[in-house]
């Protein structure tokens, strides 16, 4: 199996796994609040992480803490903005418009590839990502404020992944990934239930919400991004984006069977434009060989 395979595979997973995380993140914000359920999200993720760690070492590497603290807090910084904005937008709009608005993230994936690793940036690209764009601005239009507000903090949040993922992507070779997410899962933890005990929305959850909790985080956190990690280190930001589409479409569904959740037509009009400007971009590549091949024959 090629390394370039690797990653699509990694990606794929990753993706498969936001879709459940999302779904998830919503059943658990219907019976807690939200900074209630990320604190208990994030606590999972730090108690999965380590119990991995133990199985795999037997411990935690305290000087490998100590030599990456740097690194290792900015990514927290920039994971605590991405997962507080996911949360509170799932909350406000539910977690179909959030999976599609996300999508935006591809097309600011292409722009710092472009700006920072020096890849082409080509006249579709600039044109699907005006219309992923304009398809974020269509979906603010609908009847709710709160659509408003929850399109603008994933937009942010899809921002700072992006990101992140550059900082992942320019240190891959150098990271223990489980450290990481046991790192970025315990200071999210710590920061959430601090804000949540400090605002008054710390609340006591039923108790068959804790499994609830721990699936969620086991998809959501630690699948999504030990995954997303992984391909990161085969292949390039672009490529790990690509698969991202699949994710908006599976929630969706799910939603709709779990939920009974129908999208209005601000929503669906905004759904299409961003998908089909991701697709401009993510199917450019394809046509390069017909292209290549029609000027040879001139």
């Amino acid at each position: 199996m090629t390394d370039e395979v690797k990653g699509y595979l990694a990606a794929l997973i990753s993706c498969i796994s936001v879709a459940f995380g999302f779904v998830g993140m919503k059943v658990m914000m219907d019976y807690a609040t939200a900074l209630t359920a990320q604190s208990m999200f994030f606590l999972m993720g730090a108690l999965l992480s380590l119990g991995i760690l133990f199985f795999m070492r037997g411990h935690v590497r305290l000087q490998s803490l100590k030599r990456n603290w740097g690194f290792y807090s900015l990514v927290c910084l920039l994971m605590i903005y991405t997962a507080t904005t996911t949360f509170l937008s799932i909350d406000l709009i539910g977690p179909g418009p959030v999976a599609f608005v996300n999508q935006l993230g591809i097309v600011f994936a292409i722009l710092l590839g472009t700006l920072v690793f020096g890849e082409r940036f080509r006249w579709v690209d600039g044109l699907g990502g005006l219309i992923a764009v304009l398809g974020a601005v269509c979906m603010t239009y609908a009847p709710l404020e709160s659509m408003k507000a929850g399109v603008l903090l994933v937009a942010s949040g899809a921002l700072v992944l992006s990101f992140h993922n550059l900082i992942i992507k320019r240190h891959s070779a150098e990271i223990d990934k489980m450290e990481l997410l046991f790192v970025r899962a315990l200071t999210t933890f710590l920061a959430v239930a601090l804000l949540a005990t400090a605002t008054g929305e710390m609340q006591r959850p039923p108790l068959w919400l804790i499994p609830v909790g721990a699936l969620t985080s086991l998809f959501g956190f630690l699948a999504v991004n030990f995954f997303r990690y992984m391909a990161l280190g085969y292949i390039d930001m672009g490529k790990e984006s690509m698969l991202r589409v699949i994710s908006p479409l599976v929630v969706t569904v799910i939603s709709f069977v779990l939920f009974h959740t129908i999208p209005d037509t601000a929503e669906v009009y905004g759904s299409v434009l961003i998908l089909l400007g991701v697709s401009l971009i993510l199917f450019r590549p394809l046509f390069q060989p017909y292209a290549a091949v029609s000027q040879a024959g001139r």
